[in-house]
């Protein structure tokens, strides 16, 4: 697990590069936030309440012009570098159509492991709660243009 985490999901397809965070809540997300929480293998849990949108020329559930908005970490608690996820849960405050959900975590550059996380490799899921279906668990590519707002 790395300390820049993201629980995405894919609202369109089709759709060309420029849309703003403003657009995106107003049109795909009814006005709402999407929340993530993490349910670490030591029991502790991390929300991820940063918020971004992203577009992609080449999906990862859409083959192109991916349109994403997702909940990260950086405002609120981050996960333990090299920590296991148990299970994580997404939550939206309105009814949104989704396409599909992704999650992605990346150590960044100077990020050391936290010393009480076990040694594991970035973005592992506890076998017990992986996905069956091994096309989900994939990480996501990094979209071309992606847009954070502040907490």
């Amino acid at each position: 697990m790395g300390g820049s985490t993201s629980v995405c999901v894919v609202l369109k397809g089709d759709t060309e590069m420029g849309a703003s965070m403003e657009q995106v809540e107003k049109n795909h997300l009814n006005g709402g936030r999407l929340q993530a929480t993490l349910y670490m293998d030591d029991g502790t849990q991390h929300v991820l309440d940063s918020r971004s949108v992203g577009w992609s020329m080449f999906g990862q559930v859409v083959k192109r012009g991916e349109l994403v908005a997702c909940a990260m970490s950086g405002c609120g608690s981050k996960p333990p570098v090299g920590g296991t996820v148990a299970r994580m849960t997404l939550s939206a405050t309105q009814p949104v159509k989704t396409l599909g959900v992704y999650w992605e975590s990346k150590t960044m550059p100077g990020e050391k492991a936290d010393p009480k996380a076990p040694a594991s490799s970035p973005a592992k899921m506890a076998p017990r709660d992986a996905p069956s279906d091994p096309e989900s668990a994939k990480s996501a590519p990094r979209s071309s243009d992606q847009k954070t707002t502040r907490c």
